[in-house]
Parts: C-alpha cells; sequence; structure tokens
C-alpha cells in the first residue's frame, strides 16, 4: 500500500497535467513508482478548483448522462486470492485519496467491478488515516453498491484509475468488457488510463485499435511484491 501523502501528491500530479499546469515531461520526471499512460485533455475543469476540502458527499449511484466530468475507478470483486482460500481485499486508502482529490477538483467518481456490488474491505487493508472513512456514508455506499460492466457508458469517463489491494491482481486484468471501457476512455474520449500499485495489472491485457498493447514502448516501474 502506497504512503498516503505520495498518493496524494501523484494525484495531484496528475489533476495538474490535464489542466496544463505541468508537461507531461516534467510530470513524468516528479513520478515515481507508478503506472500511467496518459494524454493531454484540451478541456479542464479548472475553473471549478477551489480550496481543497476533503469532505465526501458525491452521488456513487447511476452515472449521469450527458457528463464528461467523471472519473471511473476499478475494483477488484475477488474476496481471495485466485483458486486459494487466503483473503484478498481493496485497498482502502487508494480509493480514499483518490476519491477526496477527484472530488475536491470537482469530477464525479463511479466505481465498477467485474461482478458489481458489494467489496471486500479486511482491516490489514485499511490504514489508520483512512480508519474513519468506513463510516462515510456517501463513499462506503459506492463500494458496497460497485456497478457492473454492463452499466458502464465508457464515453463518459475523462479517466479510468485501477484501484489496488491484492485482490486486484484476480479477475480484473481479464474480462474483455472492462479492457473495451478503459481503451474506449484513452482512444475515443482522449482520456487517462492510470493505475495504483497492484491495480497496474488492470492495464496488462489493454491493446490499442491496432493491436499493439498499450504498454508496447513504453518505460514502466512497478512494485514487484
Amino acid at each position: 500500500m502506497h504512503p498516503p501523502r505520495f498518493l496524494q501528491s501523484l494525484l495531484l500530479i496528475l489533476l495538474s497535467v490535464w489542466m496544463g499546469c505541468v508537461s507531461s515531461a516534467d510530470a513524468a520526471q516528479q513520478i515515481a513508482g507508478y503506472v500511467g499512460v496518459d494524454r493531454a485533455l484540451t478541456a479542464s475543469p479548472a475553473e471549478r478548483v477551489g480550496p481543497v476540502q476533503f469532505a465526501a458527499t458525491a452521488d456513487t449511484a447511476q452515472p449521469t448522462r450527458g457528463s464528461q466530468e467523471r472519473m471511473l475507478f476499478i475494483l477488484a470483486s475477488s474476496k481471495v486470492h485466485g483458486n486459494s482460500t487466503i483473503p484478498a481485499s481493496i485497498s482502502s486508502g487508494e480509493v480514499v485519496h483518490a476519491w477526496d482529490i477527484f472530488r475536491a477538483a470537482g469530477y464525479t467518481v463511479d466505481f465498477v467491478s467485474p461482478h458489481g456490488g458489494d467489496l471486500p474491505i479486511l482491516d490489514a487493508y485499511v490504514s489508520d488515516d483512512v480508519e474513519a472513512r468506513l463510516k462515510d456514508d456517501p463513499l462506503m455506499g459506492g463500494l458496497r453498491n460497485t456497478l457492473t460492466p454492463a452499466q458502464i457508458d465508457a464515453s463518459r469517463y475523462r479517466a479510468v484509475y485501477y484501484v489496488g489491494g491484492s485482490n486486484a491482481m484476480c479477475g480484473v486484468a481479464e474480462p474483455p468488457v472492462l479492457q473495451d471501457i478503459a481503451m474506449q476512455v484513452y482512444e475515443r474520449n482522449g482520456g487517462v488510463v492510470s493505475g495504483v500499485c497492484h491495480g497496474t495489472a488492470g492495464i496488462v491485457n489493454l491493446k490499442l485499435a491496432n493491436g499493439q498493447h498499450l504498454v508496447s514502448g513504453k518505460r514502466i516501474s512497478g512494485y514487484p511484491e
């Protein structure tokens, strides 16, 4: 699990790239241990960015039609690692810190998982700084009622964000429907494909329309364990 301050800095750099505050080259020099493939976005909600207030009051139910100011968090449904009986979980900190930053910047966040519905959150994946957020009804309502891939209209999103946690290695990278959503955001919407920690497993099977892997020819850094 990433230290919270690092994750917040990472996401702020991402937002700066989108809003034209820094160049992609400058951002690349600032980011270490992060896997992401980005594109410049011509429009941004910069005018809506004010003082950062980490209060979650978002709707996390069905996405609003016609809105492009949305982020899609892709999370894993699996409660165990592969075919084992070893418990697995999403990383709560990697949800909370990203949620707070994107919401403060004026974006709506939607959650999708391979099977939809409730997601596993083990105590070991809840850091002290976000433990209180387990009582945050809007946020937890989204994690308890994630959308299915069939409910997602990819044309509405500016970015997809593959959330970490050990279960991100299980069942996220394989479904073609999730791959199609990510690549529509990237190629048709001119958007961003990003991932953090174990969530970077989600990008390994992504392919461009020409059949080339999204990561082909790119320098990638990650966490071996």
